[in-house]
């Protein structure tokens, strides 16, 4: 029997153990220089990966690096420097001067690592000239509140600050600059790691006003001219060696792999970049179509996605990605009995407050406060849903001094309201992950424990073939009609029925529909028709004759108004779950289009 809150316990922490700096910094680490080499950088994990780098060239080394509280690492020749997250102050200008110091007056035979990982952006602030501090906290707590993703939110921090954006590279120069990267974005941008301080910036300042636009955030002309005048020829004048070692998809495989090791199925849904409660709507659809039997994989199997999901705070709320998805999640599965989550940073912080994130088990909306969770009705047609939780210390986990928390707000996307809080549901902190963090990705495991309707895997179909001499083989199977098939023409066959040529390929475009109808499904997406053809190439390689290449091409219709980005996304998540492919040696090629009708 298995045990749904260690199982997800369990493959959380094989996720955040797969890219610690101690397991991802040894293959990237670039061969010591000669001399003493000044290290930098900035981050939840920038204290770690400077301790890896004392154990792995040891002296003689100098320089700082800035962690955000609670992420301290002992070191002996690297400074570590404490400062505020996610909204900077006097200390983090403080901070960013130190590490403009470090490298101010280096030559061409200096040599400086940069240790970049999620959170080097507020950690780094250093306003340019014309901007003060004041304004970019003002703009920073805008844009935190705002939904805005996080590739928005430091395209405006790059183009405010005299240190993001490749400034701190031209602070370093002339000396060699190598840049590793835990990274904590979609995509995996180096750019947008720390809001890339060694490295180009692609995006403009009309960029960063658009952002502030969209989001109903006004500056002063003031302010665009400082922007203007500090970021006026940075790029062209940056030349460093950037290098990525660990990234979501890590996690996600590690999870995965411990998930096989456990007889669990994952099912790798990648990094995804949503609002909080309509990922929550599409997983808690998702697990229940498991469940019922239509979904993409069979139970027991854990869903894993990972990526920064964004909140819309309001009211005097501190946000919280993960309370957010972990409350939205419970509400939408409603207690049921065969499904539960674990929704939690890997950097061990939940927006702002101090836990990682939350469980989500059966009876988290059970244990809600009865008299509370009636008061669901606000004046002018605003809905409220105060929900308490009852806080269930987990073992080697301090004690929540907060057991009541409140949602309320505007109805949002489910119906339910956005986050005004830090986390709902039962609380999850782990102090060993902030100890070790490394991003600050949400990793949503939903591990449906048990099928209601469908079978356990292993299963079992069996089919038997028979014929008589000169007559087209029968396929039988209990309660299926009988089928005929013969050769096709190219093995000298009628060509008039079914053969095992044509129904391999054949099974390829039948599990693809049939992938996408669950995968749409879950993610309450509307079609109207779907037609895939599949080309099945056989050949002969090493004298063994086996097919060696699907083609499947699909046209999926949908009504005016579809979000054509997000049907094209299924259309592939559903090719890539495709169990008949997956079963397939030869490639797959895959190409998509979606028709607006009406």
């Amino acid at each position: 029997m298995i045990d749904p809150e260690a199982l997800l316990r369990s493959l959380f922490d094989a996720a955040v153990q797969a890219a610690t700096p101690a397991n991802c910094m040894t293959n990237w680490m670039p061969a010591r220089p000669a001399g003493e080499p000044v290290v930098i950088g900035a981050g939840k994990a920038a204290a770690a990966m400077a301790r890896e780098v004392e154990h792995q060239w040891g002296p003689p080394l100098r320089g700082t690096v800035v962690v955000p509280p609670g992420h301290e690492a002992p070191c002996d020749h690297i400074d570590v420097i404490i400062a505020p997250h996610p909204v900077p102050d006097e200390r983090s200008v403080s901070a960013s001067s130190r590490l403009l110091a470090e490298v101010s007056g280096l030559s061409t035979s200096d040599h400086v690592l940069c240790l970049l990982s999620g959170g080097g952006s507020s950690l780094l602030t250093l306003p340019l000239p014309g901007v003060t501090l004041r304004d970019k906290q003002a703009i920073t707590r805008r844009l935190l509140r705002s939904g805005a993703a996080i590739h928005e939110i430091n395209c405006v921090r790059k183009k405010l600050s005299a240190i993001k954006g490749g400034k701190l590279a031209l602070k370093c120069a002339p000396a060699e600059v190598v840049t590793l990267i835990i990274s904590d974005v979609s995509g995996n941008d180096p750019a947008v790691v720390a809001s890339g301080p060694t490295v180009v910036d692609t995006t403009s300042i009309d960029d960063a006003l658009t952002v502030l636009e969209r989001y109903g955030i006004k500056i002063g002309t003031g302010l665009v001219a400082a922007m203007r005048a500090g970021n006026e020829t940075v790029a062209a004048r940056i030349e460093t060696d950037v290098r990525i070692l660990a990234t979501s998809d890590d996690a996600l495989q590690a999870a995965a792999k411990a998930a096989t090791e456990r007889g669990v199925t994952p099912c790798l849904l990648g990094d995804i970049a949503d609002d909080a409660r309509n990922l929550a709507a599409e997983h808690a659809a998702l697990a229940l179509d498991i469940v019922a039997g239509t979904g993409p994989v069979a139970p027991p199997c854990v869903i894993l996605s990972g990526g920064e999901t964004t909140v819309t705070v309001s009211g005097d709320g501190r946000g919280g990605r993960n309370g957010e998805y972990a409350l939205a999640l419970a509400i939408a599965l409603d207690g049921h009995p065969r499904i539960s989550a674990l929704a939690c940073d890997t950097d061990g912080i939940d927006g702002g407050g101090d836990n990682a994130g939350c469980y989500v088990l059966p009876d988290t909306l059970q244990i809600a406060t009865p008299a509370r969770t009636r008061r669901r009705r606000a004046a002018a047609g605003q809905r409220q849903l105060p929900v308490v939780c009852r806080h269930r210390q987990a073992a080697g986990d301090r004690p929540d001094p907060d057991q009541c928390e409140r949602l309320q707000g505007d109805p949002g996307p489910l119906g339910r309201p956005p986050a005004t809080y830090p986390a709902t549901a039962r609380l999850f902190r782990n102090s060993a992950t902030r100890r070790s963090a490394h991003r600050s990705n949400i990793v949503a495991l939903t591990g449906v424990v048990r099928g209601m309707t469908m079978q356990d895997l292993p299963h079992r179909y069996s089919v038997a073939a028979s014929a008589r001499t000169g007559e087209n083989v029968v396929l039988s199977s209990a309660g299926l009609e009988d089928l005929e098939t013969a050769g096709p023409p190219e093995f000298g066959g009628p060509g008039d029925v079914w053969s095992p040529e044509t129904l391999l390929v054949g099974s390829v475009a039948d599990c693809f529909i049939l992938s996408f109808r669950a995968i749409a499904r879950a993610a309450k997406l509307d079609w109207e028709s779907l037609r895939c053809d599949v080309v099945g190439t056989l050949d002969k390689i090493d004298r063994v004759t086996q097919f060696t290449r699907f083609d499947l091409e699909a046209e999926l219709a949908v009504p005016a108004g579809t979000n054509e980005d997000k049907a094209l996304r299924l259309m592939e998540k559903a090719e890539h779950y495709c169990l008949v492919t997956n079963s397939l040696k030869g490639e797959t090629h895959f190409a998509a289009t979606v028709r607006v009708t009406g």
